[in-house]
């Protein structure tokens, strides 16, 4: 009888312990999960915007998802610069003049079209989705 007396006080002054107290003691355990939520939500925004600006990013701490995000703003960039650039010169070519500035508009739009999918889904919180097509190449590594 004495034991039973004895577990029922240890379980009360068990729950006496204040909100406070638990709270504290739950804040102070951090773990590694919830410090890369917290990481992605302060700098989604930043990395969402990698795909117009690639350099955002490089302003945040360096991790690997940080890089990750300035690899896909790189490759918008470089796929948008380099084809253009070759479907002007493509149109030097007799009787392609006439349908170069549509293709060059096509492939822009092609372009900018993927750079919104990575933007949108990054802020939708699909993490590190890499673009179709162009987003396979890392760069900074």
């Amino acid at each position: 009888m004495n034991n039973q007396h004895h577990k029922k006080k240890r379980n009360s002054d068990f729950r006496r312990r204040n909100d406070e107290e638990y709270s504290e003691i739950v804040e102070e355990f951090e773990t590694r999960d919830s410090r890369r939520v917290r990481a992605w939500e302060s700098n989604k925004y930043f990395y969402a915007f990698a795909y117009f600006l690639f350099f955002i990013p490089l302003f945040l701490e360096d991790t690997r998802r940080s890089r990750f995000y300035v690899n896909q703003g790189i490759m918008v960039w470089l796929w948008l610069i380099l084809g253009n650039v070759a479907l002007y010169y493509i149109g030097f070519i007799p009787g392609m003049e006439m349908f170069n500035p549509t293709a060059q508009w096509i492939f822009s739009g092609i372009i900018i079209f993927l750079a919104l999918y990575g933007f949108i889904a990054t802020l939708m919180d699909r993490r590190d989705v890499r673009l179709p097509v162009i987003g396979w190449i890392d760069i900074v590594k």
